[in-house]
């Protein structure tokens, strides 16, 4: 299985101590900062708690391949999940396919007219100027 490892650049140490976990483990995996290896990866791993799983996929049409957020802290968060700590028992629970792969539908957002990247749970609406008018269409 080919993991591939996302996050900001100050999670970069971490993310080399992630990639000796990974080979440690049987797995192989590299780092990318841009998503244009996301489909060389069976999984991915986003540092930065939920912060980072949000930015991934701000900047990630990809929705195939699984996500699994880690929090490089002590407190879970929504998106990301397990702590950095839990990462060798969930490594032993993914080789034993020990898992679920839970489907989180993204949001299609169209700015005058052009598709912008999907969003994963919620859009904020402001105008450039204040005080202006705004029209919105929500289509299904």
């Amino acid at each position: 299985m080919r993991v591939g490892i996302a996050g900001t650049q100050t999670t970069e140490l971490v993310a080399k101590s992630i990639k000796e976990t990974l080979s440690d483990a049987g797995f192989e995996s590299f780092y990318f900062k841009n998503n244009s290896k996301v489909t060389m990866a069976d999984l991915v791993i986003v540092l930065g708690g939920d912060r980072g799983v949000r930015n991934y996929f701000h900047s990630t049409l990809d929705a195939d391949t699984p996500v699994l957020g880690v929090s490089e802290s002590e407190s879970n968060g929504v998106l990301a999940q397990i702590e950095l700590k839990e990462l060798p028992s969930y490594l032993n629970r993914i080789k034993k396919q020990d898992y679920v792969i839970e489907d989180v539908p993204r949001i299609g957002v169209k700015i005058d007219g052009k598709n912008t990247y999907p969003v994963l749970n919620d859009v904020a609406v402001f105008t450039s100027k204040s005080a202006t008018l705004m029209e919105h269409v929500f289509t299904s």
